[in-house]
């Protein structure tokens, strides 16, 4: 829990201090992107997950760090189909047991609304959760090792 509230203290810090206001031609300010996780350490230690679901969230951050920024909903909809799949893959794949098994479940759940918004047929939206999803994705090392 204390690493969880350390790690949104951090990152909120970082991004109110890395944000310089809206440039000249933006009309607002944006929001900062805060991320929760809500996954507990193991007595302060990272769980061990099967090899199968690292590679699964490792395939998502390709995903996305391979997609390029677009006008279209279509191709953040395809996007989204290609990291459901990856979702589907490790939830088929996963030999995970007790506690481990449950603290990956509560960092994977979250990840299906964002799938969602990500198909969204507002491209502001489908933006915007894209950010929110990378962030997500990155704190995957966090928690799992």
């Amino acid at each position: 829990m204390t690493m969880r509230i350390t790690y949104l203290s951090f990152m909120l810090l970082f991004v109110i201090s890395s944000c310089s206001g809206p440039s000249s031609d933006s009309k607002e300010k944006s929001q900062p992107i805060v991320v929760e996780v809500n996954v507990e350490l193991n007595n302060g230690e990272r769980w061990v997950a099967n090899p199968e679901t690292t590679e699964g969230i490792k395939n998502m951050i390709d995903h996305m760090a391979a997609f390029s920024s677009s006008q279209k909903t279509d191709s953040f909809k395809t996007l989204s189909d290609s990291l459901n799949a990856e979702f589907m893959t490790i939830f088929s794949k996963c030999t995970m047991k007790g506690e481990a098994h449950e603290q990956l479940h509560n960092y994977l759940f979250p990840m299906r609304a964002k799938f969602k918004a990500l198909a969204s047929d507002d491209l502001d939206i489908c933006r915007s959760q894209f950010d929110e999803l990378e962030l997500y994705l990155a704190t995957y090392d966090d928690y799992f090792e």
